[in-house]
């Protein structure tokens, strides 16, 4: 059921609800129109730049008090995953252009 906010008697109805214009009531979330391929998309990208900063973090907190060489590598590791996180979180999107 629709909230009241959004109830429109009709589709000539085209003022707002708020900021969000009523016309626009019948679109679905984001991740309705994929499936479950936005889903792993978010969960890979998410991964992906958890390790991210994980790596940052460990690398400049503790490895360096072991090893300043292994603790750059981390961080030049860490530097090459935020291109390739976003390639994954945009992979295959249908565009309408």
């Amino acid at each position: 059921m629709a909230s009241p906010a959004f109830k429109a008697d009709g589709p000539e109805d085209l003022g707002t609800a708020g900021s969000i214009p009523v016309r626009l009531r019948h679109l679905r979330p984001a991740g309705a129109a994929y499936g479950g391929y936005m889903r792993r998309r978010r969960l890979a990208y998410a991964i992906m730049m958890g390790t991210c900063l994980t790596l940052f973090v460990l690398s400049w907190t503790v490895v360096r008090l072991w090893s300043h060489p292994a603790a750059i590598a981390m961080a030049v590791v860490a530097l090459a995953i935020p291109p390739f996180a976003a390639i994954v979180a945009n992979w295959n999107i249908d565009r309408r252009d």
